[in-house]
């Protein structure tokens, strides 16, 4: 009575062990069934006690065999029949611990395989029939699976699985599937690559293309709403720098970054669009030119002539040089009555105040030098019963043969403003008015009054 109790928990106990390996292996597509319809063969085990277990599967079901008790399984023959092959096992059933066997069959796609309990008696032999129930539907929802939680190339392998199952179907959908994760993980190294050089528009682009396939993908997702963000942020940033370049008159980089904000079809753009209309290209030229060249005039020194540098943004310099008809005559020893001879030269840079298109204006900041001159001659006087050789101003006529002109030094500080006027909004040059003040330091104490302190200077020219 004992024996047939245990004997009958055993066979419990491995219907159980049976039931939840059978369930185990339709999970994953692969059936084991014992196949008791068909008659029992001769068994022809290597001992006369062994048991016999004929597999029989699809030939594209390339199966292997292991056992919980057997450190082999015996294969006895492996033989093709149609469209199957057909496997006979032979076990040894001679020690109690046979009793408790577990075959696992396994197969390429399902390589956890199947366990089945096999319970053999001496020469006893059983047929099992190994299928896979519904391969390609089972591994194609496995990659389904794998692909909504962004594993590609996880689900790319189970695509390539399902392309292999024998009932697979022809219209080729695990390529297709295959071919489209190929294209989501080019379009992340894409978008991936366009976000670190911060070209944030393009990225959105690629981003979006791999949520068009898969909404669930968290990383594109959060991603493209990252790049629409700091998209706004960059369209913003250099729509903000074009308008204080605009603003300062610096034209050539304010059209290219209106430019930008046009070409990448920032929510700015239209009022880009009217800023270039503003400046037009005509303009751009005009207000970028420098250069300006003025006549300069002065008391007593109406000759003269300024040359400079006046840029928008950076410092320039200029020269000027003032004379009189005076002074060149003093160089060809010619000499007019009342006329002093006077030249002024000065250097020194400039700059805008202010950056703005509507205040067109420099500062002048200079060092110069002055020279005054009178011609002299000499007079005797009776000093003390004796004859002295005194200095006296030539005022006209002929120059005595002992003639002789002196020249006044001073140093001259000078400031000024310059301001530039368009001709017209097409005129490739403006007009440029020029005024200085300069105030002169004379070198000899008692020269001081011999010259003005002050003198004021005007200049008219051109900027191109």
């Amino acid at each position: 009575m004992e024996n047939f109790k245990q004997k009958t928990t055993r066979i419990s106990i491995l219907l159980l062990m049976f039931a939840a390996a059978h369930l185990s292996a339709l999970s994953q597509g692969l059936s084991v069934v014992e196949d008791k319809s068909s008659q029992t063969f001769n068994c022809i085990g290597r001992t006369e006690t062994e048991a016999c277990v004929r597999i029989v599967a699809n030939k594209s079901l390339e199966l292997s065999f292991s056992s919980s008790v057997d450190a082999e399984v015996y294969i006895a023959s492996k033989t093709e029949v149609g469209a199957n092959i057909v496997y006979e096992l032979s076990f040894p059933t001679d020690k109690i611990e046979y009793t408790e066997r577990r075959l696992t069959i396994r197969c390429q796609l399902f390589p956890n395989g199947e366990t089945i309990s096999l319970l053999l008696e001496p020469k006893e032999s059983l047929i099992f029939n190994v299928s896979v129930s519904e391969c390609y539907k089972t591994v194609m929802k496995d990659a389904a699976d794998l692909f909504r939680q962004s594993l590609y190339k996880e689900a790319k392998e189970e695509y390539k699985k399902a392309k292999e199952c024998f009932d697979a179907p022809a219209d080729g959908e695990a390529t297709v599937k295959i071919f489209v994760i190929d294209s989501i993980l080019n379009w992340k190294k894409q978008a991936d690559a366009s976000f670190d050089l911060l070209d944030y528009r393009e990225a959105r682009e690629y981003y979006n293309k791999i949520i068009k396939y898969n909404f669930q993908d968290q990383y594109a997702l959060n991603r493209s709403k990252e790049c629409a963000k700091k998209y706004d942020q960059h369209c913003l940033d250099c729509f903000s720098k074009a308008e204080v370049y605009f603003s300062t008159g610096e034209y050539r980089q304010a059209k290219i970054l209106y430019d930008k904000v046009i070409k990448q079809n920032c929510d700015q753009k239209f009022t880009a669009n009217s800023r270039l209309k503003e400046m037009k290209v005509d303009s751009i030229k005009r207000l970028d030119q420098s250069t300006v060249f003025t006549y300069e005039y002065a008391n007593n020194v109406p000759i003269g002539f300024s040359i400079g540098s006046y840029k928008n943004k950076k410092g320039g310099f200029f020269i000027t040089f003032k004379s009189n008809t005076a002074f060149f005559n003093m160089i060809r020893s010619q000499h007019k009555k009342g006329m002093r001879h006077e030249a002024n030269l000065s250097a020194g840079g400039n700059f805008r105040p202010v950056k703005n298109k509507y205040v067109p204006v420099w500062i002048n900041i200079g060092l110069g030098y002055t020279g005054i001159g009178d011609y002299y001659s000499y007079d005797i006087i009776m000093e003390g019963g004796a004859a002295k050789k005194i200095d006296v101003l030539f005022t006209g006529g002929e120059l005595p043969e002992d003639y002789r002109h002196i020249f006044k030094h001073a140093i001259s500080p000078e400031i000024g403003l310059l301001g530039k006027i368009p001709f017209g909004p097409k005129s490739s040059v403006s007009l440029a008015l020029r005024y200085t003040f300069q105030y002169r330091i004379a070198l000899e104490v008692a020269s001081q009054d011999y010259m003005k302190p002050v003198a004021h200077g005007f200049g008219i020219g051109i900027c191109f």
